[in-house]
């Protein structure tokens, strides 16, 4: 599980690195057109990868296709499908982070994207992927 945990704070520590290299003008910042258009495409897309992405990546484990591959008899097959589940978990965690993350330093016109990532990084923090219980444990 050291891997995911790597990976999530790697997730994290480069959505950081990100704004930092912003706030200091080494990357670009405030390139997309300031119209309606923009402002309801950029805040709709912010706010279905961030709700929707954490809503996921937070009920992902009890699903009805992960529980059956996470709860089977055989241990071994047990961890690899809560390390793959968790895996994908990780991943819209970063699907609900990144584009928010990225939004907010292309315009400056709008907080959505701001309060969006908020929302995810939040969320994530529900996510962490923690080691499997074995089934004498409980």
């Amino acid at each position: 599980m050291k891997p995911l945990q790597t990976a999530f704070v790697a997730l994290w520590a480069a959505v950081v690195l990100f704004a930092l290299l912003c706030e200091i003008n080494l990357l670009p910042t405030a390139y997309i057109v300031d119209n309606p258009v923009a402002v309801y495409a950029t805040s709709l897309l912010c706010i279905v990868t961030a709700v929707a992405g954490s809503f996921f990546a937070c009920r992902l484990l009890v699903t009805k296709r992960a529980a059956a591959e996470i709860n089977v008899p055989d241990e071994a097959q047990a961890a690899a499908a809560w390390k793959k589940w968790n895996a994908r978990r990780l991943l819209l965690n970063a699907v609900a982070i990144v584009p928010s993350a990225f939004i907010y330093y292309a315009q400056s016109f709008s907080q959505t994207s701001l309060y969006c990532l908020l929302i995810a990084l939040t969320a994530s923090l529900l996510c962490w992927p923690a080691e499997r219980e074995k089934s004498g444990d409980k």
